[in-house]
């Protein structure tokens, strides 16, 4: 009996909820139409009755929270395109923000948050461009690396901050080269040829076809050469004795007077090496005493036999002198004559016996 019953009620109640899903599509439909126009107050009003129609409907819950805060969304987005077109564009994002806290979904608050933004980073880009070419007018590389890299970063696509850098570059390039043409002049005016290599190899790191640098360092290179090949000369003049020695000397001391500009430092050395020379090439009397027992040698200079006395004419240098006797320890006594230096006699007899 129940069931025959449910299923009566059931065939009478079917078509008021047929009725009720018409009536609930007709609310939706009209809500959403007006939400479209812009009508906040029947958006609101039927978005209310289809929830009321149809209780727990999300999309009906939905669309009444968005009409209910349609109006400030409207409002927020107009006074952020009023923003936008004076150009006070940080105001226009934070009011397209705002509406889009209040509907994240609406469009034209989507729409207009994007531009702007986008208007945003031009106009940040081209103030830090802007900002590069002046300081990189103004000689302030530093600032304008910075500037032009941070262009970059805000658009990473375009050509025009990498060629500012490239210009940072050339210039920094320039300037450098420049401190360092300065600093090798100022060497080579003081003769200072080790200091001159280095700073030209830098200047050639910079730019490797400068031909005032590959010009400048093989001039300093041969400069520094020239110096040391000199102060080795003077820095051992008993060398200067050898006859070898004295006619390399001799020879750089003619290719010398071929040299301009010479400096004060290339002249000083001119004038040591000619009066070194000329002190090599005087003899001086060196005085030998023996046992007349004793087998007496200069080595490299003379067999000298057995004598009490013997002088002998030595120019400057180290020399040995060397003597054997039968029965005793040999002695090997080494001297050295200079002009500068007192001249005793040079005792040379061997007196261990073995």
């Amino acid at each position: 009996m129940a069931g025959k019953q449910y299923r009566k009620a059931t065939l009478l109640l079917d078509p008021f909820f047929d009725q009720v899903e018409v009536e609930f599509r007709k609310a939706m439909d009209g809500a959403k139409q007006a939400f479209d126009n812009r009508d906040h107050l029947n958006a609101v009003k039927l978005y209310d009755l289809a929830a009321a129609i149809t209780p727990g409907d999300a999309a009906a819950a939905a669309g009444l929270a968005r009409a209910k805060n349609l109006k400030k969304v409207l409002d927020l987005t107009g006074q952020a395109a009023r923003f936008e077109v004076d150009l006070e564009l940080d105001a226009a994002r934070v009011a397209f923000q705002q509406a889009l806290d209040l509907d994240p979904v609406w469009e034209p608050a989507l729409e207009g948050l994007k531009r702007v933004l986008a208007e945003i980073r031009q106009h940040a880009f081209e103030q830090r461009m802007t900002e590069g070419f002046d300081a990189l007018a103004g000689g302030d590389l530093a600032t304008a690396r910075v500037a032009f890299k941070a262009a970059k970063a805000l658009h990473p696509e375009s050509q025009q901050p990498a060629d500012g850098l490239l210009q940072v570059d050339q210039a920094t390039r320039l300037l450098n080269i420049g401190r360092l043409q300065r600093q090798v002049t100022r060497l080579e005016q003081n003769e200072e040829w080790e200091a001159a290599i280095s700073a030209y190899q830098q200047i050639l790191a910079i730019d490797a076809d400068l031909a005032f640098a590959q010009e400048g360092l093989a001039r300093a290179k041969q400069r520094a050469k020239l110096h040391h090949t000199l102060n080795g000369f003077i820095n051992d003049p008993d060398s200067l004795s050898a006859p070898a020695t004295m006619q390399r000397a001799t020879r750089v001391l003619l290719d010398l007077t071929r040299v301009s500009p010479r400096g004060p430092r290339l002249e000083d050395q001119k004038n040591a090496l000619s009066r070194l020379l000329k002190r090599a090439a005087k003899a001086l009397d060196v005085m030998l005493v023996s046992d007349n027992q004793t087998n007496v040698a200069i080595l490299r200079i003379a067999r000298l036999g057995e004598f009490e006395s013997r002088q002998l004419s030595l120019r400057p240098g180290i020399y040995v002198a060397v003597g054997s006797r039968p029965g005793y320890r040999d002695v090997r006594i080494e001297f050295r004559v200079a002009p500068e230096i007192e001249m005793k006699p040079i005792v040379v007899q061997c007196e261990e016996q073995i």
